[in-house]
């Protein structure tokens, strides 16, 4: 749908198409303000709208004030991290002007990252790429094209290009696979600015001093990119990859990186995170001192993570293919980033493997141990990695073994030297066999460490009065002794068995006696003592058995406390005791030294022997009584004697102690014997007699002063006072009520009519039962009679009265007089009847009054009801003769009698027929012969109903009336 531009609306704050926005990590969202300009003032109001994937997920509406013809907006905007993609649409409105719309779409919100470096870093497809690790939710700025005109002409967003170099979106292969598993684990989309330019030294990514933006310098173009697109202040991290061109030169590559870094600080100020991956040995040749050097970037500038190329075994000797190559390092990287930016769970296994120090570990010195940095780090090693390593300074000394144990690596010498000056690990070019850690990342290669004489803590803690060993397990080879300071005190071994109380210091001098040269090596061991107080929990204590005892200690520099009794442990810095018994406590502190502490818990438990509710009749009191060896007594509050009287129903509490001072409390509940629930109601038919016995849970009963026996005989309703005596002895007054059940609404004797020919239903009341007629059961509530008489029924109400009644059922007459029957009449005649006015009429359907006058050519249907409610009915019809026809045909045929009442005569006076029949109204043939028709012809018909029927010979008809 088009619309006409009627307003300009200039946006002077907004992003751009496509732009990718940083989020806040913490709130997982990023908040920004748009503003802008309408120069139209025919529009009235902005609307404002935010879509997210499609879908307007807010709407807001601001009205438009003009000055000088323009009115100024502002909005704030927060769009949550996600995998959304959203898009910003402004609505122009106003009256008789058309709505006019601009929308700002496919904006992400998420991190930002950037690559720097040479060909590793470029990282483009030396081996085919996997697609599947694009997403509409990666993109990139610009373009890593090392044309300053391209550089500057290119300020667009561009989706990941992985494959080709100095494109617009180019990331290289293992950036892409890195953010897209961050995409996938965090649910936050990616942007990646990477300009690496391939085959570049350390001196050639150094800013132009004059010019930080130089679009002619590498550092130019990539700082030119972020601030184009408002980044620059927003960058999370930043991975390097470079220094194969760096050659030998390890000096300038450290001096020149240091710079790079500080200069990264103060042109994207708030990025916290640096990587470095550490190069292989392969084209340019850098030396293993340079690689050295890059391993100490972690430990020299703040918030870097070394990581290195080894165990990418795609390598070329330069380059690395994709699979068990960059697509690999893309996964490695993207665990920290995890682990440091986002969500994941912290594992010490994310780190690469990188050495902390080594030592000879026997007193031959032909067996070196390597101590990681991060000493959880779970090792493992390929067959034959030992190959990877290599004494400094005595060619003849060889490696011949090596085996990974308690997560270091132990390297076997084939022999001893004097000559050593440290060991070397090597990250040789293409596949080898490598250190690594659970997530693949291999051990960082490293130069000339130092191997130390010894590993000896030189901080050593000791327990408070337990006796410890201080110094060391003596190796063989090796002669020993230790001198404690404080006292001057020599043994010749290589440890102390002693106790102490406070801290101490002792020297341990060591002599190589099997080395061909003289070594001999010191160690100074601080020993520190446990500063924890020791718990003590006294000799005993009373416990009232009501009671709780809280025991404590001082937890300062403790971090465990067990307590046990009676065979119970519980954990817990105080413990709440409850029951008698042996209490010990086990105390874990800080430095792992166990103390121990105990105490016997005596327990009293005096007791209230009372029951829990005493019941006495209303009026009455009750006295209780306390045992003699309690000295304090309150009941509710206040001070009494063993002895207290109840008076009054109602809940009260006993409190006494003992001469320990340990209290026992209850309570007891005081209650009115209830009176019995008796129901002395009952109900009575009418003419019954009913007898009430004396309830089982009444002992006596009197009526005005007169014990009664066990029943009482009623026969009306009656209201009788009474005083009873109930099971607990307790009296009170009472009252009999005997209720005549009332009679159902139904007549005890009907007297009604029948009429001839029909029936009479008697109903009974639905709601009741055993319903009986003439003293036999029905199966319903009612009983159909087609006859006169006199009968009994019966049924049953409130359960076991019965009401018993009689139907006089008298015989009444139909009426008589129906005036007419089916006839002939000429067709100007009529028939009048007049009517009984004893009878009610209606003919026809209507009601007839006085008279009734017959026509032909006409059917009456006839209703007579009498005062009984009978009623007799008849259907006449009244046909028209034809008079002169009728004369004429005499001479031939003579019919009587007529009308008729079952049969009648035919004579034949001329001609002999062949055949008569005798049809209906309806044209229905009720009565025929055929041949030998005598001169006199009888007809019976008087099994057919009333009317006219028609009488054919050969060639004539005849109309005759049956009556």
């Amino acid at each position: 749908m088009s619309h006409t531009l009627y307003g300009q609306l200039n946006l002077t704050k907004s992003p751009n198409n496509n732009a990718f926005i940083p989020q806040n990590r913490i709130t997982r969202s990023a908040s920004f303000r748009v503003a802008g300009l309408v120069t139209n003032s025919s529009y009235q109001s902005i609307t404002i709208r935010i879509k997210r994937n499609g879908l307007i997920i807010k709407s807001t509406n601001q009205p438009l004030k003009f000055n000088n013809q323009i009115a100024e907006f502002i909005q704030n905007i927060s769009l949550k991290t996600g995998k959304y993609l959203y898009d910003i649409v402004y609505e122009l409105h106003g009256k008789g002007v058309n709505k006019y719309i601009f929308s700002v779409t496919n904006l992400l919100v998420g991190d930002v990252y950037l690559i720097q470096g040479q060909s590793n870093a470029v990282a483009a497809s030396y081996n085919p790429f996997d697609t599947k690790y694009y997403s509409p939710y990666l993109k990139s700025y610009g373009t890593s094209s090392t044309s300053a005109l391209d550089v500057g002409s290119d300020t667009f967003w561009h989706p990941f290009n992985a494959v080709n170099i100095r494109n617009s979106g180019s990331v290289g292969q293992w950036g892409a696979v890195m953010a897209r598993h961050l995409l996938d684990s965090f649910d936050t989309p990616i942007c990646i600015l990477n300009g690496a330019v391939g085959g570049t030294r350390i001196d050639q990514h150094q800013p132009n001093p004059l010019n930080h933006e130089d679009l002619n310098t590498i550092y130019g173009r990539l700082l030119y990119r972020t601030r184009k697109a408002n980044l620059d202040s927003f960058i999370s991290g930043i991975l390097y990859f470079q220094g194969e061109s760096d050659r030998n030169l390890a000096t300038k590559h450290d001096t020149g990186f240091t710079n790079l870094f500080y200069h990264w600080k103060k042109d994207y100020p708030n990025f916290s995170q640096l990587y470095v991956v550490q190069v292989r040995e392969g084209c340019g040749n850098p030396t293993l001192a340079l690689r050295e050097v890059q391993r100490q970037f972690e430990f020299k500038l703040p918030n870097c993570k070394v990581i290195s190329a080894n165990g990418l075994n795609n390598h070329d000797g330069c380059h690395y293919g994709f699979i068990n190559g960059y697509e690999k390092l893309g996964l490695q990287v993207s665990k920290l980033l995890g682990r440091d930016f986002y969500w994941a769970k912290e594992d010490d296994n994310i780190d690469p493997p990188n050495i902390d120090l080594c030592y000879y570990s026997d007193g031959f010195q032909k067996e070196i141990t390597l101590v990681m940095h991060n000493p959880k780090t779970r090792l493992s090693a390929d067959l034959n990695f030992q190959t990877l390593f290599n004494v400094e300074g005595d060619p003849s000394v060889n490696i011949t073994a090596g085996r990974i144990e308690n997560n270091k690596v132990i390297l076997s010498l084939n022999k001893s030297s004097c000559l050593i000056t440290g060991l070397s690990y090597n990250g040789k070019a293409r596949s080898q066999p490598w250190v690594k850690n659970e997530a693949g990342m291999a051990l960082i290669s490293f130069h000339n460490v130092p191997i130390k004489n010894h590993h000896i803590p030189q901080i050593q803690f000791a327990c408070k009065n337990q006796r410890a060993s201080i110094g060391i397990e003596a190796l063989k080879g090796v002669s020993y002794s230790i001198t404690r300071l404080s006292t001057q005190t020599r043994l010749n071994q290589s440890f102390f068995r002693i106790a102490l109380t406070n801290n101490d210091s002792f020297k341990l001098l060591l002599n190589y006696d099997s080395l061909s040269c003289s070594k001999k090596d010191s160690a100074i061991i601080y020993v520190q003592i446990d500063s924890v107080s020791i718990p003590n929990l006294g000799k005993s204590h009373m416990l009232c058995q009501s009671e709780m005892l809280n025991f404590s200690a001082d937890s300062n520099q403790f971090k465990r406390f067990r307590w046990s009794q009676n065979n119970v442990s519980y954990e817990g810095f105080q413990f709440n005791c409850t029951q008698a018994g042996t209490l010990n406590l086990l105390a874990l502190s800080s430095q792992g030294c166990f103390y121990q502490a105990q105490t016997e818990v005596l327990s009293r438990n005096p007791k209230i022997h009372f029951d829990s509710v005493y019941k006495f009749c209303e009026g009455d009191s009750i006295s209780l009584n306390l045992s003699d060896t309690f000295q304090l007594f309150n009941w509710n509050n206040e001070s009494s004697s063993l002895a207290f009287t109840i008076h009054k129903a109602k809940r009260y509490y006993i409190e006494v102690s003992d001469s320990f001072g340990c209290v026992a409390r209850d309570s007891i509940t005081t209650k009115y014997f209830e009176p019995s629930k008796t129901d002395l109601r009952d109900t009575l038919c009418l003419g019954d007699v009913l007898r009430f016995d004396r309830p089982k849970s009444i002992q006596k009963w009197e009526v005005n002063g007169i014990q009664k026996g066990t029943f009482i005989l009623f026969n009306q309703d009656t209201a009788l006072p009474i005083q009873i005596e109930d099971q607990y002895g307790c009296s009170y007054h009472d009252t009999i009520s005997i209720k005549l059940h009332a009679l159902p609404d139904y007549p005890q004797a009907i007297d009604t009519i029948i009429c001839p020919n029909s029936e009479f239903t008697l109903h009974f009341p639905v709601s009741y039962k055993d319903y009986r007629f003439e003293s036999r059961k029905l199966d319903q509530n009612k009983v159909v009679l087609n006859k006169a008489g006199i009968y009994s029924y019966s049924f049953k109400y409130e359960n076991y009265c019965t009401l018993n009644g009689q139907l006089n059922l008298q015989q009444a007459q139909s009426p008589k007089n129906l005036m007419i029957s089916d006839t002939s009449l000429c067709q100007n005649d009529s028939i009048i009847r007049l009517l009984d006015g004893a009878l009610n009429y209606r003919i026809n359907g209507r009601v007839a009054m006085d008279s009734v006058v017959f026509r032909p050519n006409n059917e009456y249907f006839i209703e007579v009801e009498n005062s009984s409610g009978c009623t007799n009915t008849k259907r006449a019809i009244i046909t028209e003769l034809d008079c002169v026809s009728h004369i004429n045909n005499i001479s031939e045929v003579n019919i009587y009698p007529m009308p008729f009442k079952n049969s009648f005569r035919i004579e034949l006076l001329n001609n002999h027929p062949t055949s008569i029949e005798v049809f209906n109204h309806l044209g229905q043939r009720v009565w025929f012969k055929d041949g030998n028709i005598n001169s006199t012809e009888i007809v019976n018909l008087s099994g057919l109903p009333s009317g006219f029927y028609y009488l054919r010979t050969d060639h004539l008809i005849y109309i005759i009336t049956k009556d």
